[in-house]
């Protein structure tokens, strides 16, 4: 028997697949909400893990309502960027609230995934990064139960471990 999930809140499921640009909100708890942005909507990778999902940027900008800060800073993420499959949207987890061109400062941000087993940094093309980067998560490929884990883990004072 498996546990209920309980990490975010239901908020509107939905079929329609997540594009570039797209700010969704997330609810750890009730009236607690977090934005995320679809950076990347089919992401091409070596890694065949990485092939299709989406690379998203999850905002440390919590609000009590779901609408649009004006400014969401990639200087300022809950976590370093990761890549999910679409489940969060279709089980209403993430909901799509509205969307902005991504800019350039979000295109250009410093990040890559580590690999403990080759103990190297990759880039989201799962090539080898020569330099470590400025921000970066073990492996990468994050569901919405870890991304919603993760963020209790931060709510209560811990590191999130994802």
């Amino acid at each position: 028997m498996t546990e209920e999930f309980t990490e975010l809140r239901v908020l509107k499921r939905t079929r329609k697949s997540p594009r570039v640009g797209d700010i969704f909100v997330m609810e750890p708890k009730e009236n607690l909400f977090y934005f995320g942005k679809v950076i990347n909507a089919n992401v091409v990778s070596k890694n065949p893990l990485f092939n299709g999902g989406y690379l998203i940027y999850l905002y440390n900008y919590p609000a009590t309502t779901k609408e649009i800060p004006d400014h969401l800073s990639p200087n300022s993420l809950l976590i370093p960027p990761i890549v999910t499959n679409k489940q969060g949207w279709l089980k209403g987890y993430f909901e799509t609230v509205g969307s902005r061109d991504v800019t350039s400062e979000e295109k250009n941000l410093d990040y890559g995934f580590w690999h403990s087993t080759s103990e190297k940094f990759y880039s989201l093309s799962w090539d080898v990064l020569t330099e470590k980067p400025t921000q970066f998560i073990r492996n990468g490929l994050i569901s919405y139960g870890g991304i919603g884990r993760g963020i209790h883990r931060l709510l209560s004072g811990k590191p999130h471990s994802l």
